[in-house]
């Protein structure tokens, strides 16, 4: 839960788990203090009774991924550089033995429930889909996802990057927000969801990524990715009856474009 003006975002946290998660961002927002290619949230203060932390508001909105579709030429091009360089900033302030050290303070990753691996395995693995077509598809995209082969190094990963954690001054990009679910990754999971937006976006910003690190990306372990996480999202919606959520939504027509054999808008039968 927080509480948010034009100057302070003040967060409580609602379970042990979200506590443990804020003091896990927490720690992360005064590692990378000395980031300033965007507007980070930075924090001000925190209590113990109620338990809770003070940040910095970061102004802004956000764009919907058809609103920064809509943008020009330049301006996608504008963002992805942007994008790309406050990732490549994070990845390489943010040390990983570092961040290790902070979930295991924690006891983070023993809460925190599934990582990707188990995540995956679990929705698209051991699950039947609906129809013959979905559940083909998802087991040879899970298969190939696992068969992947990064040359590029682990490094802390924002792992959220997103429109609605990215914020606009009209449709300039000015800020990056919610750290929480910081984890460490490779940079091509890091890019997932700029494929949800286009590839476009997403051939921008491995480019000026690439430029900046001297590291090549697999780009289709990011597409690989942005695909399984959808196939995911779709499984666990239908798996517990939650077809109203924005994510099914979202998955379904996503889905629909990439892998239009499978028929995710038309046939939707929750799982047995």
């Amino acid at each position: 839960m927080g509480l948010v003006d034009n100057k302070y975002a003040l967060k409580f946290p609602r379970n042990q788990y979200a506590y443990l998660r804020d003091q896990y961002e927490e720690q992360v927002l005064l590692d990378l203090k000395s980031l300033n290619q965007l507007l980070i949230p930075k924090i001000l203060g925190k209590g113990n009774n109620p338990p809770y932390f003070i940040a910095s508001f970061v102004p802004g909105k956000h764009l919907s991924a058809d609103e920064i579709r809509q943008l020009s030429t330049e301006q996608q091009e504008d963002l992805a550089e942007k994008i790309a360089r406050f990732a490549y900033a994070m990845h390489s302030i943010l040390p990983v033995d570092q961040a290790i050290e902070h979930r295991s303070k924690l006891k983070l990753d023993s809460l925190k429930g599934q990582p990707w691996v188990i995540y995956f395995e679990e929705s698209l693995k051991k699950v039947a889909f609906p129809n013959p077509r979905q559940d083909r598809l998802a087991k040879e995209y899970y298969k190939r996802w696992k068969s992947l082969h990064y040359d590029t190094p682990e490094v802390v990963v924002h792992d959220d990057i997103h429109n609605e954690n990215l914020m606009f001054e009209g449709t300039n990009l000015i800020g990056v927000v919610d750290f929480g679910d910081t984890d460490i990754g490779h940079p091509e999971q890091e890019f997932r969801q700029m494929y949800r937006i286009n590839e476009t976006i997403l051939n921008l910003v491995i480019k000026n990524y690439e430029q900046l690190s001297n590291l090549k990306l697999n780009k289709e372990a990011i597409i690989l990715f942005a695909i399984l996480q959808e196939l995911a999202v779709y499984s666990e919606m239908l798996t517990s009856t939650k077809k109203d959520r924005p994510s099914f939504y979202r998955a379904t027509k996503n889905l629909q474009k990439w892998l239009p054999e499978g028929n995710w808008e038309n046939d939707t039968t929750p799982f047995l």
